[in-house]
């Protein structure tokens, strides 16, 4: 094990106050190293900030994670890493996170927490989201859109269902239903 913190100590960049490690990362942006096993030679990866607070600090206990306090993900100062729990680990991540993908700022009126499964959502996305899909219903003139008086007059009288179809940019089944659900006479009252 000392030899694999031999080779990170090499590989680490010290000229600021992050040591930046210049080796492998892993997909998230978390520095990595392979480390072979007694057994069969088998390669191990492991963090780059476990190993240097293990080693210049102490042991991690069972269950707990390393917190990047600089949060920079390669680095592996032993000052910016503290031991915390996994909730607070992620409490402390999506903190950080101020805005939606989108750039809405995440405030208190902003802000929807699922309580399904405490993910947040960004109120004014959603209003979006919604505008938007009640907007392309009613402008696509599909099946669900509201139909005018006119628009209906001009179903009723008109015998052509390929035409009507072409023109609202419906199929004809949606003509034909409307015709159908408009044929009947209204109750009389007694």
């Amino acid at each position: 094990m000392t030899a694999a913190v031999d080779r990170i100590e090499v590989r680490l960049d010290r000229t600021g106050d992050c040591w930046l490690w210049s080796g492998g990362t892993n997909g998230r942006g978390y520095g990595v190293i392979g480390i072979k096993t007694g057994e069969g030679r088998k390669i191990r990866m492991r963090y780059i900030h476990r190993l240097m607070y293990e080693r210049h600090v102490g042991s991690i206990p069972d269950g707990m994670e390393i917190d990047h306090l600089c949060l920079v993900r390669n680095c592996g100062n032993p000052a910016h890493l503290e031991v915390v729990t996994h909730a607070e680990n992620c409490r402390r991540y999506f903190s950080t996170i101020t805005h939606c993908p989108r750039g809405h700022e995440y405030t208190a009126d902003n802000t929807h927490i699922n309580p399904s499964n405490n993910k947040r959502h960004c109120r004014t996305c959603d209003r979006d989201k919604t505008y938007i899909k009640r907007q392309s219903v009613g402008e696509r003139r599909g099946p669900h859109r509201r139909w005018s008086d006119e628009e209906i007059m001009l179903i009723l009288n008109n015998p052509s269902t390929k035409d009507l179809s072409e023109k609202f940019g419906v199929n004809r089944t949606t003509i034909q239903r409307i015709r159908r659900s408009h044929s009947k006479a209204p109750p009389t009252a007694l």
